[in-house]
C-alpha cells in the first residue's frame, strides 16, 4: 500500500513538473543542437525563440525556414533585422532591403545606422543622414561619419562639437591627422613658395578633399607639376560656391564671390565639385570627383596656354576670325584660302604665326602646291615631323547667319594628343614649348577675372 502511494505521489509530481521543466529542457536541447524532432515540434508549438535560432543555425541563409525564423525573432534582434536587409539587398530587392535596414537602425544596430546614413548621403538626403547619426554619436565610427555630414551641411557648430567629442573619446584617432591636412573653418596660411603659378585647391566634403589631395600627388608624374605650387586644400561648403549648373552639365559657379575671400596670394583656384563637366573658366579650374588625373592634367594645360584640339563650342571667340597673332602653344587659327605669291615669302609669313616654328625643319613643307596656288598644311605622310597639321578645334563653327566660317585650325603634329582625348599622352614637343615660354599664353588669374566680372 505504501509503495503504491509512493508511486502515485511520484507520478503526480512528474505530471506537475514536466510542463514546468519541458520548456527549459527544450531550450537547452535546441541551444546545443541536440533536440530530437518531438522537442523541435514542441519548440515550434510554443514559439520559443531558441527554436527560431535553431532553425537559423541549421538551415541555409536565404532558405524559407531561415527567413521565416529570422522574421519571427527580428523584433528583439536588431542584428537579425540587419541580416534580413542584407539578404534582400543581395537579391536586388531594394524596397524590402530598405524596410529592414530602417527597422534595424530604429532598433539601434550601429552597423545598420551607418549603412542607412550612407544610403541617405548617396541619395543627397544629407540632413536626414545627419539627424540619424546625431542620436548615436557615442559610438566612434558613427561620430566620425557625423563629422563628415556636418561638413556636407556646412555646419561649423556641429563640426566643432563633434570633433571635440571625438577628442574626448580618443584624441589620437587617425581622423585628426587627416583633418590637419586641410584648412577647415580656419584662417588661411599662405605657404609662400616660388612657382610660376600658385593654385588653391578647394573641395566641399572631406572625402573630396582627400581625393583632391590624391590627385595633386598623382600630378607629380607630369612635367606640368614643375610650374605649380599648391596651397593647403581648403574646405568650402557647397552652397558657398553658388553653383548653378545641372547635374552633369559643365560646372558653372559664380566667379565674383571669391573677392570676399583671402585668396589674393594665389593665381588660380582648383575646385572639385561633387558632379559636373570639367572646364576652365576665368582663372578657376573645375573638376568633379569622378575625374581622373588625365582630366586634371588636360584642364591645367588650358591654364598654361594650350587649347582644345577637339571641336570647340559653336560661336567660340577663337574660331570667329583668323588670329592676328598666336594665342596658344599648340593651335593656330588661319584663313582657309588658297595663297598666291612667292613660296619663300609666304612660308615666312605663315611661320610668324606659329609658336612652334623653331621646331620645324627647313625641309618640312607648311604649304602644298595646287593648281590654283598654295594651300596651307603639311601632308599627314610627313613621318610625324613637326609641321602644320589640321586640328578639329574650329570644326563646325559658323557665323551668326549660320554660314560656315572659312577658317582652319592647325596644330604642330599629326597625331592625336591629350588635348583631344584625355587618356592620351602629352607630346614631348608640347612640354618643350611650355618650358621655352611658360608665361607666354597663361590664363589670367582669378583675381583679374573677378574684378572684370564684378
Amino acid at each position: 500500500m505504501r509503495l503504491k502511494s509512493l508511486i502515485i505521489s511520484v507520478c503526480a509530481v512528474l505530471l506537475l513538473a514536466i510542463p514546468l521543466l519541458l520548456p527549459a529542457i527544450t531550450n537547452v536541447a535546441l541551444q546545443r543542437d541536440i533536440a530530437p524532432s518531438w522537442l523541435q515540434n514542441y519548440g515550434a508549438y510554443k514559439e520559443l525563440p531558441t527554436y527560431y535560432h535553431f532553425l537559423r543555425r541549421n538551415h541555409k541563409v536565404g532558405s524559407e525556414k531561415w527567413l521565416r525564423a529570422s522574421i519571427e525573432i527580428s523584433t528583439d534582434a536588431p542584428k537579425v533585422s540587419y541580416e534580413i536587409a542584407e539578404y534582400y539587398r543581395h537579391l536586388g530587392r531594394e524596397n524590402q532591403a530598405l524596410f529592414w535596414l530602417k527597422k534595424s537602425a530604429q532598433q539601434g544596430d550601429k552597423q545598420a545606422v551607418s549603412r542607412l546614413a550612407k544610403s541617405y548621403i548617396i541619395e543627397k538626403k544629407i540632413a536626414e543622414a545627419d539627424r540619424l547619426l546625431s542620436s548615436y554619436t557615442e559610438h566612434r565610427d558613427i561620430l566620425k561619419l557625423s563629422i563628415e555630414t556636418a561638413l556636407m551641411l556646412g555646419n561649423e557648430n556641429k563640426y566643432q562639437e563633434r570633433t571635440k567629442l571625438l577628442a574626448i573619446i580618443d584624441n589620437r584617432d587617425p581622423l585628426f591627422t587627416t583633418l590637419a591636412n586641410f584648412s577647415i573653418f580656419e584662417q588661411l596660411k599662405p605657404l609662400n613658395r616660388q612657382c610660376e603659378k600658385t593654385i588653391q585647391p578647394i573641395a566641399t566634403e572631406l572625402g573630396d578633399l582627400i581625393l583632391l589631395q590624391h590627385r595633386i600627388r598623382e600630378l607629380s608624374a607630369f612635367p606640368i607639376n614643375d610650374y605649380i605650387c599648391f596651397e593647403k586644400p581648403l574646405y568650402q561648403p557647397l552652397k558657398a560656391l553658388a553653383c548653378f549648373h545641372q547635374n552633369t552639365d559643365r560646372i558653372q559657379c559664380k566667379v565674383n564671390i571669391w573677392k570676399s575671400y583671402q585668396l589674393t596670394h594665389v593665381d588660380y583656384l582648383l575646385i572639385m565639385h561633387p558632379e559636373g563637366g570639367a572646364n576652365v573658366d576665368h582663372g578657376i579650374i573645375y573638376i568633379d570627383r569622378h575625374d581622373t588625373i588625365d582630366v586634371l592634367v588636360h584642364e591645367l594645360m588650358h591654364s598654361f596656354g594650350f587649347i582644345d584640339e577637339y571641336p570647340l563650342p559653336l560661336n567660340h571667340q577663337r574660331c570667329s576670325t583668323a588670329q592676328a597673332k598666336p594665342f596658344a602653344h599648340n593651335v593656330v587659327v588661319l584663313k582657309n584660302e588658297v595663297l598666291h605669291g612667292d613660296r619663300k615669302v609666304l612660308r615666312a609669313k605663315v611661320l610668324e604665326q606659329l609658336p612652334w616654328r623653331d621646331h620645324i625643319l627647313p625641309t618640312t613643307p607648311v604649304l602644298t602646291a595646287t593648281e590654283n596656288g598654295w594651300q596651307l598644311g603639311t601632308s599627314d605622310s610627313s613621318n610625324n615631323l613637326v609641321g602644320l597639321y589640321r586640328s578639329r578645334t574650329c570644326q563646325g563653327n559658323r557665323t551668326s547667319n549660320n554660314i560656315a566660317i572659312k577658317l582652319q585650325a592647325f596644330k604642330p603634329i599629326p597625331s592625336k594628343t591629350k588635348l583631344e582625348y584625355f587618356e592620351l599622352k602629352v607630346p614631348t614637343l608640347y612640354w618643350q614649348l611650355l618650358k621655352q615660354q611658360p608665361k607666354r599664353f597663361m590664363m589670367p588669374d582669378h583675381r583679374v577675372n573677378a574684378q572684370r566680372l564684378h
